[in-house]
């Protein structure tokens, strides 16, 4: 399952050790986002317990992504450990949210 965040959710849901954290910035007009949202859902659901992934809409959350750099949606985040570890712009197929997740 995707979690909608806001600021103070994004924060917290840097801080996890544990799993690796999936954030995709998007808004509700982009159809690219709209496209991936269901790869990105099912990949949640395919590794529950090693994934926590999470949504940010950028209308409603513009520091969000002026602070992450974000220039064009979908973006993606991936951090471990805390950290943020990689990042992609519009990945279009689920192999390439995998590969940019898992490797």
């Amino acid at each position: 399952m995707v979690k909608t965040l806001d600021a103070a959710g994004y924060r917290a849901a840097l801080q996890e050790k544990d799993k690796t954290v999936v954030i995709v910035f998007g808004a509700d007009w982009c159809p690219h986002c709209k496209r991936l949202e269901p790869l990105i859902e099912e990949t949640a659901n395919e590794n529950i317990g090693k994934i926590d992934a999470f949504y940010v809409d950028v209308d409603k959350n513009p520091e969000l992504a002026e602070q992450n750099g974000i220039m064009a949606i979908p973006a993606v985040i991936i951090a471990k450990g805390g950290k943020i570890v990689k990042n992609a712009t519009n990945p279009r197929t689920k192999q390439i949210l995998l590969d940019l997740i898992f490797k």
